[in-house]
Formats: structure tokens, sequence, C-alpha cells
């Protein structure tokens, strides 16, 4: 056998992938399976059990199949709770782009963190350098690093690509067609990938889960 998949993958790429999806994301993860709460509509076509998804602590492999939560044609808005207050440094998502299928990575991911949950403030703004002609399916993290900060909650707020033009002139392409943005969480918040919320061990008074 020398391809498998509709990706046209070789086995060892195939089986790479599969042992992406199956390696939990959870050592120093202050986000895993803690509630999310998604405040936009996320897609029925890729609804992988909600936001309960994002912080499982599971990646997403290159196949929009599998794992990935995906809005199409709205932004997410989607807030981590993570129960008490700790110390944060580094928030991680991931976030899968196959033009094939029509979907994208987001243009933008922003991030904000709040003591209480109702008030936010915001630590950092990811944009995608990624041409969203780049053929393939793959996973682009979009990550923030920025001095501790104590935190209960944190926010991701993602926007949304429309469907280019030169798609809809390719075979089976449609004017006002909708792109879809898959997300993962790796750290804190994602969409094929766990989204994680990090405290680095030398930042003082940092605590992490054992």
């Amino acid at each position: 056998i020398k391809l498998l998949h509709e990706h046209g993958m070789s086995p060892s790429e195939y089986k790479k992938s599969v042992e992406q999806f199956m390696h939990l994301s959870t050592k120093g993860n202050l986000a895993y399976r803690k509630p999310v709460k998604v405040l936009t509509e996320y897609s029925n076509e890729y609804p992988v059990g909600g936001g309960a998804a994002l912080t499982d602590g599971f990646h997403g492999p290159d196949n929009y199949d599998c794992n990935w939560l995906g809005f199409q044609g709205d932004n997410c808005v989607a807030v981590v709770d993570l129960k008490s207050v700790k110390r944060v440094d580094r928030i991680e998502t991931s976030w899968l782009q196959y033009w094939y299928a029509w979907i994208w990575l987001p243009l933008k991911v922003q991030f904000s963190v709040s003591t209480n949950g109702r008030t936010f403030t915001p630590v950092g703004e990811v944009p995608d350098m990624v041409p969203d002609t780049t053929n393939g399916a793959f996973v682009k993290a979009f990550d923030v690093n920025f001095p501790a900060v104590s935190a209960r909650a944190f926010v991701l707020a993602e926007r949304c690509r429309p469907a280019a033009a030169w798609v809809w002139r390719q075979p089976g392409g449609r004017a006002g067609g909708r792109a879809a943005a898959l997300a993962r969480q790796r750290a804190v918040l994602g969409s094929g990938g766990p989204v994680r919320a990090l405290c680095s061990p030398h930042t003082s008074a940092a605590r992490r889960p054992p």
C-alpha cells in the first residue's frame, strides 16, 4: 500500500497523523477538561461535541472529519473557565487549513484574560501569515506569550475568513459560498488540538497541575 486516505498520505504519514490525534495534551495544561462557553454558533457540519472538545486534551489531526470544532461563515468567541484564579503566561490554540474543502485558517485570533469571568483584558493577537492558496491539509498554531498574570478565565475570539473569489472559479466552486474555520485548543482554547493555558515553571508564584 503506497497511499491512504483521500489526502493521498503515505502509510507513515497516516500513522503520524493518528498518533498526533491520540496524544493527550495534559501536562501543564491549566485548561484541561475545564468548562467552555461558546458564545457564537458553531457549524452543524463540524460539531465534535461542542465547546467541551476544545479542552479535552486531544489534538486534531490534518483530517477535518476528526476532532475539529468548526465555525462556518461566523466568527468564533469562546470563554474557558479555569474554575479558580491561576497564574497564566501562555495560551495555545490550533487551527486547520485545507482549502480543497473550503476550510481556511482564521484571519486572526485574539486572546483576553479575566479574574472574574466578566471583565476581560487583551493579552495578545496573532494574525494569519499563511496564504489562503497554500496547498494541502495542515495544522497551524496560534499561540500567545505574555507576562504572567492572574486569571480565572480567558476568551478566544477568531475572525473568520470569507471564501476567496479565486476558489469560486475552481471546479465545484460557487459564488457566495462560506468558508469554514476549524479550531482546536492546544492549551486553553483550540479546535482540532486541545486549547491549553500554561504558566512557565520559572514564573514566580506559578502553579501547575500535578
